[in-house]
């Protein structure tokens, strides 16, 4: 396990191929892993169904200066 980090497990879910082909095309847009855009809608989930915490709001945050600077400077 890595230094200050909980312990982690791998969930596998089924997504249609259309789905998948989405996700990693906004992943490669955003210039992140798919996988971590996936754990951050799925946070992201969880903390609206319980009120959300400042953590899950900085993550959200975070995604969407990245998204706005993408479209900034493909404009």
């Amino acid at each position: 396990m890595r230094k200050n980090r909980e312990a982690s497990s791998v969930y596998s879910v089924r997504l249609p191929n259309d789905v998948i082909d989405k996700l990693n095309a906004l992943a490669t847009r955003l210039d992140v892993p798919a996988s971590t855009l996936v754990r951050g809608f799925i946070l992201d989930g969880l903390a609206d169904s319980r009120g959300g915490d400042l953590i899950s709001a900085l993550d959200r945050l975070e995604r969407d200066v990245l998204e706005v600077r993408r479209r900034a400077i493909s404009a």
